[in-house]
C-alpha cells in the first residue's frame, strides 16, 4: 500500500500564482513563505500549501 503526503509544482512566480488562485476561490493552508535550505543543499525557495478536492496537500514552489 502506498500513499502520498504532498505533491509539489514548481512555478516561476509564486506570488502571482497565489493571487490568481485566490481570485478563483482556492483556499490555502498558508501564505507564501520563504525557506532557507542551503544547509541541506537545496538553496532558498518560496512555498505555499493548499489541498486539492481529494484532500491531497499541494505545494507550489519557487526557487529564489
Amino acid at each position: 500500500r502506498t500513499s502520498i503526503s504532498e505533491l509539489c509544482f514548481f512555478v516561476e512566480d509564486i506570488d502571482r500564482e497565489y493571487r490568481r488562485l485566490k481570485e478563483m476561490g482556492v483556499e490555502f493552508l498558508s501564505e507564501p513563505q520563504t525557506f532557507d535550505s542551503t544547509k541541506y543543499g537545496f538553496g532558498k525557495s518560496r512555498a505555499v500549501y493548499l489541498r486539492d478536492p481529494d484532500g491531497i496537500v499541494l505545494e507550489l514552489l519557487q526557487t529564489v
